[in-house]
């Protein structure tokens, strides 16, 4: 057994019925390709090792890559390639590696400092990756899939709701972890494949700078956040209610707004070069 390292936010399963009840949720089929984030000593890398096409176990930790090593080492395993464990930083990792197998499908046990990284690398790469299933703190999860009107609707509900559909599989105690972490835990799943907002999308940059622009000032209304980024001229072409706040809409209205504020910003800028 492993000894956790603190400064790399790990907390191990030490509970196989949660490995197995994350399985079973996923209901991996034998063609999927299966990227673990953080392997550790491999709990939920043998729920598929054996059972899909080929699961690569991503793990920062040099200890635990030689555990997994050790654990998976098995020459049918290794000469059927089922399994690759790879030693790098998930974070770092480029994911277009991944191309020649299709669409991968995500999961993993992670720190939980890192958890919003994790889920914008996933989006950025959405055309990538079918699915990702992750560990995290019960408040993210719940902000996740919070809806417009409460405190916890913000840029991690918007964009995963534009770009995913997001669902809570289940909850998972503390007492399931080595150490025991202080904060209750869920296991979420984002369904790409089922992001059909992003499809009204018109340009996904753009959207992702104004529904971070409007709320990290959520309290103000949208007219006065948006006069950070845009004349009046332009917010005056809007067909919308600027005094409201960003809290109070919902994805399709962020959406619209974003589409709109694109093409009078893309008009004005090719006539002014004009």
């Amino acid at each position: 057994m492993l000894k956790p390292v603190k400064y790399l936010g790990q907390h191990f399963l030490s509970d196989k019925n949660i490995a197995r009840k994350i399985a079973e949720a996923i209901n991996p089929q034998p063609d999927d390709i299966i990227v673990e984030i953080g392997a550790g000593e491999g709990f939920l890398t043998e729920q598929f090792v054996g059972k899909v096409k080929k699961v690569f176990a991503v793990e920062i930790d040099k200890r635990a890559v030689d555990f997994l090593k050790v654990r998976f080492g098995d020459e049918e395993l290794i000469r059927n390639d089922k399994i690759e464990i790879l030693h790098q930083d998930f974070l770092k990792l480029d994911l277009k590696m991944f191309e020649r197998f299709g669409k991968i499908r995500l999961i993993g046990n992670i720190p939980y400092s890192i958890t919003s990284s994790i889920i914008f690398k996933a989006i950025e790469n959405r055309n990538l990756i079918k699915d990702l299933t992750i560990m995290v703190q019960l408040e993210v999860a719940l902000r996740i899939i919070s809806r417009p009107g409460v405190k916890d609707y913000g840029i991690l509900s918007v964009m995963c709701q534009a770009y995913s559909k997001p669902e809570i599989l289940f909850r998972v105690s503390r007492n399931v972890f080595y150490p025991k972490p202080k904060v209750s835990s869920a296991v979420i799943w984002l369904d790409f494949e089922k992001g059909e907002l992003s499809a009204r999308i018109l340009d996904h940059a753009f959207f992702k700078k104004i529904v971070k622009h409007v709320f990290n000032k959520r309290r103000k209304i949208l007219r006065n956040t948006l006069r950070e980024l845009f004349d009046d001229e332009i917010l005056s072409k809007i067909n919308f209610d600027l005094t409201k706040r960003p809290e109070q809409l919902t994805v399709e209205e962020l959406i619209e707004i974003s589409n709109a504020l694109y093409e009078i910003y893309s008009d004005k800028n090719k006539s002014d070069v004009g």
